[in-house]
C-alpha cells in the first residue's frame, strides 16, 4: 500500500503544479466559474498528457 503512494506523489506534484500556474488572476476573472473548470481541465490534461517536445521550451526555464 505505502508502495502506491510513493507512485503518485511525482503525479500530485506535476497537477499541483499545472494548476497554480493556471489559477492566476487574469484567468480567475476572465472566464465564468463552469468554463474556468472546463478550461483547467483541458490546460491540465495539454500539460500532462501533451508529447515532451511540445512543452520542453514551456516547461523548462533555467535559473541562471
Amino acid at each position: 500500500m505505502r508502495r502506491d503512494k510513493k507512485k503518485n506523489i511525482g503525479r500530485k506534484l506535476l497537477i499541483q503544479l499545472h494548476t497554480n500556474k493556471f489559477d492566476v488572476e487574469e484567468n480567475i476573472n476572465y472566464y465564468s466559474y463552469k468554463d474556468f473548470l472546463k478550461a483547467k481541465r483541458k490546460y491540465l490534461k495539454y500539460a500532462l498528457e501533451g508529447s515532451f517536445n511540445d512543452h520542453t521550451n514551456q516547461l523548462y526555464q533555467p535559473r541562471y
